[in-house]
This record gives C-alpha cells, structure tokens and sequence, in this order.
C-alpha cells in the first residue's frame, strides 16, 4: 500500500512541474523542452500585420511596418494588430495637390502614384508617365 502510495505522490508532485514553465513564461513566449523561449509571431499561417505590410518579431514580441505607399489610419510607422486596423493606400495625390508640378495630372494607384503631362504639353523624361521623385517638368510641346 505504501508504494502506491509513493507512486501516487510521485506524479502528483510531477505534473505541476511539468505545467509550471507554461504558466510563468508570459506574452510572447512558449515552451520548448521545459524552457521559455521566444515566439516567432511572424510566422503564424495568417499573417499577424495583415497586408501591405511587412512583420518583424522580437523577443517576447514583434512589430508590424506598412509598405512604401501605405500608412495606418492614425498615420503611425511602427504597429502592432492590437493597435491598427491595418495598412491602407495612401493617395499621394491628395496628400499634395501640387506633388506632379504644373502642368501635370496626378493619378493614384495601389502603393503608388504616377504622373502624366497635360494636352499640349511633354515630359522633360521623354516618357509618358513620371513621378516626382524623378524631377520631370512638363513643357509646352514645340
């Protein structure tokens, strides 16, 4: 009876053991042969910043950054999914009326924008479309 009782004891005092690393190793964490270790957030099959952005984990955490051309709504550099509804497009050409230069129209498109020079003008470039980090004028057409 005495043995069994011993074996009883000795799972007992085993399981809490076992289950105590789990409970203490916090946000961010799991366990890994008894021990915390780091959780990649940014390798869960959905991913965690959602799109048009690009994951960077941390220990114990990890932070989200939009692509070029997309911001959050509150217009913040670094987010979390607690903290953001994600990336949107930002439209360039209403950010800056002016950002073609005269002579030029300004069109939005996904992450991007681009520029083309009004009726009766071209491109300093040569090309039909430009943008402004390109430094194009439009001139009026000989």
């Amino acid at each position: 009876m005495s043995c069994l009782y011993l074996l009883l004891l000795g799972f007992l005092l085993a399981v809490p053991n076992n289950a105590t690393p789990a409970a203490t190793c916090g946000k961010g964490y799991g366990v890994s042969q008894g021990k915390c270790v780091d959780e990649n957030e940014c390798e869960y099959e959905n991913p965690i910043c959602g799109e048009n952005a690009v994951c960077y984990n941390t220990v114990g955490s990890y932070y989200c950054q939009c692509e070029t051309g997309y911001q959050t709504e509150s217009k913040t550099v670094n987010f979390t999914q607690d903290e953001s509804g994600g990336c949107e497009d930002i439209n360039e050409c209403m950010e800056s009326k002016t950002i073609c230069g005269p002579n030029a129209m300004c069109s939005n498109i996904p992450g991007s924008y681009y520029c083309m020079c009004v009726l009766g003008f071209a491109a300093s470039n040569g090309e039909e479309r430009f943008n402004a980090s390109q430094s194009v004028t439009c001139s009026g057409e000989v």
